[in-house]
């Protein structure tokens, strides 16, 4: 029986590495957030790997059962694990991504995020009284917890209001 019909009918979710499941966590998510797969530039700038690592990932991880593609059609990755197999995403890049090197920074556990709690800078100014751009910024500078997935700044409630209260040097937001 093929790899898909074997997810497709619900039998025992193949084993995945670490790293597999990081892509299938981000495709998923991708998928969920932009309303289409990701192509494989959007996982090389997600991942910062080189474009025939993330090729020979997306080979692996159609050969172990764990997506399905269309070869030479772009962004056609479907996810063939059921949605309670998929890992949450990781809220922090890898040591490498990060250009971290030293032996504490690639023992340091990540945490993990719902999907399902993330929310736009957008929304998140709307809430706060900060503007987008604001937000941003303090998310570039790695001042706000926020992920940026595809094309997009997330975020969650809980980590805009983690910076407002441990943030001593930042100015009110003005009323709107």
């Amino acid at each position: 029986m093929p790899a898909q019909s074997r997810a497709a009918v619900g039998r025992a979710v193949p084993a995945m590495t670490a790293k597999q499941a990081r892509y299938v966590s981000f495709i998923f998510h991708y998928t969920l957030l932009n309303g289409q797969p990701p192509a494989e530039a959007d996982m090389q700038r997600y991942f910062r790997v080189s474009p025939p690592a993330v090729h020979q990932m997306i080979l692996g991880l159609e050969k172990a059962g764990l997506i399905a593609r269309v070869p030479g059609q772009a962004r056609s990755i479907k996810v063939l694990l059921p949605r309670e197999a998929i890992p949450p995403l990781d809220e922090a890049r890898t040591a490498r991504s990060e250009g971290k090197t030293d032996a504490k920074s690639r023992a340091k556990p990540t945490a993990l995020v719902d999907p399902a709690a993330l929310i736009s800078l957008q929304s998140a100014a709307e809430q706060t009284g900060y503007t987008p751009e604001n937000l941003r910024l303090l998310s570039v500078e790695r001042k706000l917890r926020a992920w940026f997935i595809g094309n997009t700044w997330l975020t969650t409630k809980e980590a805009v209001q983690e910076y407002i209260s441990n943030d001593p040097d930042r100015r009110k937001p003005r009323p709107q």
